[in-house]
């Protein structure tokens, strides 16, 4: 079964956000709209123009370091790459060059920053 990704606004702030529909129908969850999204300093999607899927078996890293500065991937090590299990989001600015992919990794989602 396929999950449903889809781009929605609240009702009560107007902040644009992410609805995910799992498969079955059973769950589905929510990120933005006012609330903070994983952590990452932002409650709304609005500054992102690129949404694709990030395939399942791919390798993904951060490729961003605490200073800012982009690494290449000579620079990451093998334990800090990341293999998704699952499909996950890809979100990116168009202009700014940054995003990143969110995920699920033991039942939790989690952020691979991207530029």
């Amino acid at each position: 079964m396929n999950e449903i990704v889809e781009i929605v606004k609240s009702t009560k702030n107007g902040k644009s956000g992410l609805r995910i529909i799992f498969g079955n129908g059973n769950k589905t969850d929510y990120f933005g709209m006012g609330n903070n999204i994983l952590e990452q300093g932002f409650d709304e999607i609005d500054w992102a123009g690129i949404f694709e899927k990030a395939p399942k078996n791919k390798i993904y890293w951060n490729n961003v370091n605490e200073d800012g500065e982009i690494l290449s991937e000579e620079e990451i090590k093998d334990v800090d790459k990341i293999k998704l299990l699952n499909d996950g989001i890809y979100m990116h600015a168009e202009e700014s060059c940054g995003g990143g992919i969110i995920y699920m990794k033991n039942g939790k989602y989690e952020w691979i920053q991207q530029e």
